[in-house]
């Protein structure tokens, strides 16, 4: 944790990236350090309910959830309504 106080004197804006939340506890201790948090989730492979386990791990630890990325959107089919409107590739 002083690491992460002496780069915040230093700069306006640090990003930790942490180990996956489920996996390993230490996500939990960096996320209530920071100021907040951005879950990121394999689109299509992370199962909604993990996702709202991570939620609930965040908010025991009080951690400032400021939203979700969705990746590796490569591995998702499009609906035919998305594909009708944007054309195939």
């Amino acid at each position: 944790t002083e690491i992460l106080d002496e780069m915040r004197q230093i700069f306006s804006v640090v990003i930790c990236d942490s180990p996956a939340l489920l996996a390993v506890a230490d996500a939990a201790l960096v996320a209530r350090r920071a100021d907040a948090v951005l879950m990121v989730y394999a689109l299509g492979t992370t199962p909604s309910r993990s996702l709202q386990r991570a939620q609930g791990i965040l908010t025991t630890a009080r951690a400032n959830i400021l939203g979700v990325v969705a990746n590796d959107l490569a591995g998702v089919q499009p609906r035919a309504g998305y594909t009708a409107y944007y054309g195939k590739r």
